[in-house]
Parts: C-alpha cells; sequence; structure tokens
C-alpha cells in the first residue's frame, strides 16, 4: 500500500513539474520580444543628443498574420545591446517625435528610453517603476497608464 502511494507521489510531482516548465515556456516563447522576427529596416531617428538611435523596422511573422513595426532602440554610446521597445500589430508604418533627450512618441504612445517598452498584445506600457507601494495599506498596486 505504502509503495502505491510512493509511486503516485512522484508520478503527480512530476506532472506538475511538467506543466510548470510547459507553462513558463510557452509564456516566455508568446510574450518575448527579442523572438519578434526582424524585417527591413524602413526608418530611423536620433534623439536629440545623440545618445539613442531608434531603428524602425517591418515585422511578418509568415504569411497568415499582419505586417507589424517593431522599434529598436540603439545606444550610440557604450556597448550596451540593442533593446526593442516597440512592438505594434496590424501596423506598417511609425511616427516618431522626440519629446526631449529620454522621451519618445511613437505612433502616439510615449516612451521614456531606455527603460519602457510598449507591446500592444499586453495593450500598456510598461515601465521601469511598474509597481507602487500604496503607503496606506501596505501593499503592491499596479500603476495605470493612460494611452496617448
Amino acid at each position: 500500500m505504502r509503495n502505491k502511494k510512493n509511486k503516485a507521489f512522484w508520478i503527480s510531482g512530476i506532472l506538475v513539474f511538467i506543466i510548470v516548465i510547459g507553462s513558463v515556456s510557452l509564456w516566455n516563447w508568446y510574450y518575448d520580444l527579442e523572438r519578434i522576427p526582424r524585417g527591413e529596416i524602413i526608418s530611423e531617428s536620433v534623439s536629440p543628443d545623440g545618445k539613442y538611435t531608434i531603428k524602425v523596422m517591418h515585422s511578418n511573422a509568415g504569411a497568415t498574420t499582419s505586417l507589424s513595426i517593431l522599434c529598436e532602440l540603439q545606444y550610440n554610446e557604450g556597448s550596451n545591446p540593442n533593446k526593442t521597445i516597440y512592438f505594434q500589430y496590424k501596423a506598417e508604418k511609425a511616427f516618431i517625435s522626440w519629446e526631449s533627450n529620454e522621451v519618445v512618441s511613437i505612433n502616439g504612445i510615449k516612451l521614456v528610453v531606455p527603460d519602457d517598452v510598449y507591446d500592444c498584445r499586453k495593450e500598456e506600457k510598461i515601465t521601469s517603476s511598474q509597481i507602487l507601494i500604496d503607503q496606506k495599506v501596505k501593499r503592491l498596486a499596479p500603476i495605470t497608464h493612460s494611452r496617448v
């Protein structure tokens, strides 16, 4: 009897482990901006101080998807790797305007570079200070963002 319980415990543990690993893998595969296919660069925009360059490119994942826009931030100083900061599905153009050395507007979405990221699949901007500490109840509350 004890042998059957031990065997059932191990089988249950292995199944839970496989489900957790599979779920995490699928989540990372779907929401990782670095996995989105890159296409041709259609334009570039340099920040007013010359510290950053935003490269706009088409992203075409195949015949069953619409054309998308992907914007990659390039650091012109130092050796930091490029970072994907913007992804918009069903878009063909990106209108970029720099409001300051660090604030850029891409198709009406304001981002503070290099920290902010916009992913249309999540329908909100993700900031470096995503979590705000609520002093009254000592709990974590998400910051809400409005689309511009």
